[in-house]
């Protein structure tokens, strides 16, 4: 007997690229290096600012939901 193949991760995929999910890890990084906020980095990105700053740079909507998915997926 055969086990079925997975299909995968259940519900809908990342609408980013994989090119601009490296641009926002790297943007995420830099910005609170740059203002001197690197020990305040938890609190400087939480999911409005996020979902503000994947519109301006990748012109794709999020809303504060799938911002919190998009830091999850990049550990942050």
């Amino acid at each position: 007997m055969q086990v079925p193949a997975s299909r995968g991760a259940s519900g809908s995929r990342c609408r980013l690229s994989t090119c601009c999910l490296k641009k926002l890890a790297t943007y995420l990084k830099e910005v609170p290096a740059a203002r001197r906020l690197v020990e305040e980095t938890a609190r400087v990105w939480d999911a409005a600012r996020v979902a503000t700053l994947t519109g301006r740079k990748s012109h794709v909507s999020c809303s504060a939901s799938g911002a919190n998915r998009l830091m999850h997926r990049l550990g942050k």
